[in-house]
C-alpha cells in the first residue's frame, strides 16, 4: 500500500509580502519617531567665534549663511571655510563640529601694520598683503606709507603688493616694530624720497628722520641708543631733524635752528 506524504501547507505570495510589509512598518514607525527627537538634538543653536579682534564675531557668524539653519551632520563646513578664506582679514581658519548643537570657528586675523596713501586708502599687513579699509578710525593710529606708485593694479585685495616700493617700506615698518617699538608708535608717515632716501615723519611737530639707503637695522639701533642716552625730558620730537645717513653718528637740528 502507498505511503502517503504529509502536505505541506504553502503561504500565499502575496499573503506573505502583506505580512512582511506590515512587520517592517511597525518597527520603522518608532525609529523615526526616536530620529526626528535624535536630529533635533543636533540642530545647530551654538556658534563659536575665537580670534575676532578687527572684525565682530557676527560678521564671521554670516558666512555660515542658510547653513545656520542646518544640523551638525548637514552642515558643509568646507563650503564655510572656502568662503572664509576668501576674505582678505582671514590669514587662517579651522572650523569643527562640537556635538550635540555647536559650531566652532577659530579665526587667525591679519593684522594691518601701515597704511597706502592710495585712493582708495588700502591697508597693509606684515606681509605686504592688500586689505581695505573696514575701519576708518584704524588709519588714524597706523604710519602712512607715501610716495608709493598710485597705480591701483599693484594693490589687489586680499593679495601681496606688487610694488616694490611698498614692500621694501613694509619691511621697514616691520623691522622698527621689533627693533624700536616706541618708535613705531609715534611715526606718522614712511616716504622715500627724490633720491630713493628712506625718511621717516612722526606725528608731534613733526620731526623728520632721515635713514638714507642701506644698513636701516644699524641705523634704527643707533637712534634707540641715542633716545636712550638722552635725558627724561628731551624726546625725539624734541629736534627738527634726526639725521642718520652717515656712518655711527646723528646730526640732530632743534626747533630753534
Amino acid at each position: 500500500m502507498a505511503r502517503r506524504l504529509p502536505i505541506t501547507p504553502r503561504l500565499n505570495p502575496s499573503l506573505a509580502t502583506s505580512v512582511i510589509f506590515i512587520l517592517v512598518f511597525a518597527l520603522l514607525i518608532p525609529m523615526a519617531v526616536a530620529w526626528a527627537g535624535f536630529s533635533h538634538q543636533l540642530d545647530l543653536k551654538n556658534i563659536w567665534v575665537l580670534g575676532a579682534q578687527l572684525n565682530t564675531e557676527q560678521s564671521y557668524r554670516d558666512y555660515i549663511g542658510p547653513g545656520a539653519d542646518s544640523t551638525l551632520l548637514t552642515l558643509d563646513v568646507d563650503d564655510i571655510v572656502n568662503a572664509l578664506e576668501n576674505d582678505p582679514y582671514i590669514k587662517g581658519v579651522r572650523i569643527s563640529r562640537q556635538f550635540p548643537d555647536a559650531l566652532k570657528m577659530e579665526i587667525l586675523e591679519r593684522e594691518p601694520i601701515a597704511a597706502l596713501n592710495t585712493d582708495p586708502i588700502r591697508l597693509v599687513d606684515r606681509e605686504g598683503i592688500v586689505l581695505p579699509v573696514t575701519h576708518p578710525e584704524l588709519v588714524m593710529h597706523l604710519p602712512m606709507l607715501s610716495n608709493m606708485n598710485p597705480a591701483k593694479e599693484l594693490y589687489p585685495l586680499g593679495r601681496q603688493s606688487l610694488s616694490v616700493k611698498v614692500l621694501d617700506a613694509v619691511a621697514i615698518v616691520h623691522l622698527v616694530m621689533d627693533i624700536f617699538p616706541k618708535l613705531y608708535t609715534e611715526i606718522s608717515e614712511v616716504r622715500f624720497n627724490a633720491n630713493d632716501e628712506l625718511e621717516l615723519v612722526l606725528t608731534q611737530h613733526p620731526t623728520r628722520i632721515f635713514l638714507g639707503n642701506g644698513q636701516v637695522k644699524e641705523k634704527l639701533l643707533t637712534l634707540r641708543e641715542f633716545k636712550r642716552v638722552l635725558p627724561p625730558e628731551i624726546l625725539l620730537t624734541s629736534f627738527r631733524s634726526l639725521d642718520l645717513r652717515f656712518n655711527n653718528q646723528i646730526i640732530a637740528r632743534d626747533w630753534n635752528s
